[in-house]
């Protein structure tokens, strides 16, 4: 990893194509020409994240922000923005895995797998209560213990089929990336039963003022998931197998808070009632990322989601 290779944002302009032979070329267009052939020149050697020709790249650049009389908004009041990011192989690992006796046959049902017990203890608390006042508070708070069969795939049809890990999902709408159930673990490293927690809370208000007027709050937050990376390898007779690199409560994703609002307002027509709402989600707009690529790769890490912005919305409900 690499935590301080720097990152400039750079626009490009682009004019009407000219006919030389009648126009000379306009004293911007030889400009922006002259600074391209800089930045593709062969000195910076293809300015590679990492490199020390980006970094020289980089530092020519901000000269030019800084000549131009552009306000710098980067890290420490500069033109630069560190970022983080894997550069090509960062180390070897030798593993010891299991191959199967012989080539699956894809005959073999199993009905009921080794150990395929699950358990799932959860520990809960709550407090509702609506006051005379007008003011109402529900609140709650979760806590689980898992102890289960993880990664596991679906039973296949071929003969080459071998019941490998599941490959994490990469939905945005998934909040667990890897599967429940039992898979043909071939590393005896990290077995296929894992145990890990999560947890979750809730707090939610609301007050009626005057005039039908009501605010509310409503503040969630929960753990990420427990995970491992995942790594892919080709055996004799197995094919592909996927296996976890390390036990999943060994990694936990970013904690998901979220903070909205709303106020509204009701009011009558006849006898039809009209309700105003106006709503602000994730009012701290939280950046959480919610899934990544777990695929050990090129492509590990690489995010696939996290959480929406904030988002402000108005609306009217119609009550007949």
């Amino acid at each position: 990893m690499n935590p301080s290779a720097p990152l400039l944002l750079l626009a490009a302009l682009q004019a009407p194509a000219a006919d030389t032979a009648k126009a000379p070329v306009p004293a911007a267009a030889q400009h922006i020409q002259a600074d391209v052939a800089k930045l593709a020149g062969p000195e910076w050697q293809g300015r590679g994240a990492g490199t020390a020709g980006a970094d020289e790249a980089a530092a020519w650049l901000a000269a030019q922000f800084k000549a131009a009389g552009l306000t710098p908004v980067g890290d420490g009041g500069s033109y630069l923005q560190s970022f983080d990011f894997v550069n090509g192989v960062t180390s070897n690992i030798n593993l010891n895995l299991f191959d199967l006796a012989a080539a699956p046959t894809g005959n073999n049902v199993i009905t009921n797998v080794p150990d395929g017990h699950y358990r799932y203890d959860t520990l809960q608390f709550a407090f509702n209560k609506r006051f005379g006042s007008g003011l109402f508070i529900q609140s709650s708070y979760d806590f689980q213990w898992r102890d289960e069969l993880r990664g596991g795939g679906a039973p296949g049809n071929s003969t080459s089929f071998t019941n490998t890990m599941a490959n994490p999902s990469t939905s945005p709408l998934n909040s667990d990336v890897l599967t429940v159930g039992f898979f043909n673990n071939a590393n005896p490293a990290v077995p296929n039963r894992q145990k890990s927690t999560n947890w979750q809370g809730r707090l939610i208000g609301r007050y009626v003022f005057a005039h039908d007027v009501g605010v509310a709050a409503n503040f969630r937050v929960q753990s990420g998931f427990a995970y491992s990376r995942v790594y892919a390898a080709t055996l004799p007779l197995a094919g592909t197998v996927r296996v976890f690199s390390e036990d999943i409560e060994n990694n936990r994703t970013d904690t998901v808070p979220i903070l909205d609002f709303r106020v509204d307002k009701s009011f009558r027509i006849g006898r039809y009632r009209f309700t105003g709402m106006a709503d602000l989600f994730n009012a701290t707009n939280s950046n959480a990322v919610t899934n990544f690529v777990l695929i050990n790769g090129a492509n590990y890490n690489k995010i696939n989601a996290t959480l929406d912005p904030r988002v402000f919305q108005i609306g009217i409900r119609f009550d007949f």
